[in-house]
């Protein structure tokens, strides 16, 4: 369990960079335009409604999932007299969109599928859910996932954390795209130093349940950040985020 402390410093690094920003315009640029029908989209996991607010205006109507109630608070905000808009404070790995969608999205918010169970499970109730939502989409649907690449400078962030993320998302997008049809986008994503050593704080300050501490990583995650070029007086970063377009008539 994170302290409120490192949730809030992980929210403000998540505010410096353009993730969110760049990934609504991918949608819009690359998704959007071929979508045969624009009946209701569904954003699972979409935190506190950026990409949402982005996208919305192509729909007739939008489900917006998700299980933090602050993000729900500021949805409700965010949406506030928008009628064709419905907010579910739901979990992800037991909710079933009430109807049928013109497009999924998942934002960066597969690895929480799953992410209560013991690593060997995870796999295949992943993809049991995901073939669950995959059987909600309109015939000529889609269902999209935004996530970060394989390589890159933004997967040491995981490793530092000895999160495995990576491995076991791409794994799931290995088998959902060896079933149907799909596409990939991929762009490119800035983080700059700001938010590093708001990073770095929130390795310092962190503390699980049982008591242990991210202290040992500081010194791995300050050497990390010297390798990085700079711009100004800022240090910078950047890591590639990949779109997957999966649907019945993609290819």
């Amino acid at each position: 369990m994170y302290t409120t402390i490192y949730s809030n410093l992980l929210t403000s690094f998540l505010r410096s960079t353009d993730q969110k920003k760049k990934t609504a315009e991918a949608i819009r640029h690359f998704i959007i335009p071929k979508l045969r029908q624009r009946d209701i989209f569904a954003d699972l996991g979409c935190g506190s409604g950026e990409i949402s607010e982005s996208l919305v205006p192509f729909f007739q109507k939008s489900i917006l999932a998700d299980l933090d109630a602050s993000n729900i608070r500021i949805l409700q905000n965010r949406f506030a007299g928008k009628e064709h808009v419905s907010i579910y404070h739901e979990d992800l790995n037991t909710f079933v969109p009430p109807c049928q969608a013109s497009m999924m999205l998942f934002s960066f918010s597969l690895g929480y599928l799953g992410s209560h169970l013991p690593e060997h499970e995870r796999l295949n109730f992943r993809m049991e859910i995901l073939n669950g939502y995959f059987s909600r989409l309109h015939p000529e649907g889609c269902l999209v996932i935004a996530d970060t690449t394989n390589h890159g400078a933004y997967r040491y962030l995981f490793e530092f954390m000895n999160i495995p993320v990576h491995h076991e998302i791409g794994t799931v997008i290995e088998q959902l795209t060896g079933n149907h049809p799909f596409r990939q986008h991929e762009f490119e994503v800035t983080v700059r130093t700001a938010s590093i050593e708001k990073m770095v704080q929130c390795l310092r300050l962190i503390t699980y349940d049982d008591g242990t501490s991210n202290l040992n990583l500081v010194p791995r995650y300050l050497e990390f950040c010297q390798t990085l070029p700079r711009e100004a007086d800022d240090y910078i970063f950047r890591y590639s985020t990949v779109l997957t377009v999966i649907g019945h008539n993609e290819q």
